[in-house]
């Protein structure tokens, strides 16, 4: 993920709010229409400035802590983005919605960043070190095979999200365009995937068996 790039993403998207995105009192009016009046208008503008908050933040806290991985990003995006999802039946006060996401956010980071074992990226192209020896890209290329097979071995729901981003390395935007499904969605697809992906064994395999070599030239 490119810090630039992802923050243009993120003015397109705020750009679509009626309203600036630090403006936390239209966010919990909002957040009040929606659930006071149950109406769609408001339940998507809810949805998006959440969406964009969540992304904002975490784009802040990579951008300026060092020793985090940028791969990590998307996954906490997705996860952070879901547990909203499923608790946000257990927002009582209407005029706090924005505090409640700013703690799940807050709370979500610091149990990723007290973790002992960060998320594995499967890109094993970002291990590459500036410096050292030229690598055998024939064998990334044979990682690229093994990944097509992870990826036929997901879900079907998954599988046209995973292909996109994974092997053809297409953006969240062009996935959007092509497959019509709201961004939050192929996010969530996305990180699905690869939580799938730490799973398989043969992917695994390969990965690390691919990065070791690297690292012993």
């Amino acid at each position: 993920m490119q810090i630039r790039s992802e923050l243009l993403t993120l003015q397109e998207l705020t750009a679509r709010l009626p309203f600036d995105l630090e403006d936390t009192e239209q966010a919990n009016n909002a957040f009040a229409r929606w659930r006071q009046e149950d109406r769609d208008d408001a339940k998507r503008i809810v949805e998006l400035w959440t969406y964009c908050f969540v992304r904002r933040y975490y784009l802040q806290k990579f951008a300026r802590e060092a020793g985090f991985q940028l791969s990590d990003y998307d996954d906490l995006v997705a996860r952070t983005y879901r547990k909203i999802e499923r608790h946000i039946s257990t927002v009582h006060h209407d005029d706090r919605y924005v505090q409640w996401v700013s703690k799940i956010c807050k709370n979500t980071f610091l149990n990723y960043a007290r973790s002992p074992r960060r998320l594995v990226s499967f890109d094993v192209r970002e291990h590459a070190i500036a410096g050292e020896p030229p690598i055998d890209w024939g064998q990334f290329d044979a990682f690229q095979a093994v990944l097509a097979g992870a990826v036929g071995r997901l879900p079907g729901f998954l599988q046209s999200v995973a292909r996109l981003r994974f092997i053809e390395k297409r953006s969240y935007e062009e996935i959007e365009r092509v497959t019509g499904k709201p961004l939050p969605v192929i996010r969530s697809y996305a990180s699905k995937a690869l939580t799938r992906f730490r799973k398989d064994t043969r992917l695994r395999a390969f990965a690390e068996s691919l990065y070791e070599e690297v690292c012993s030239r």
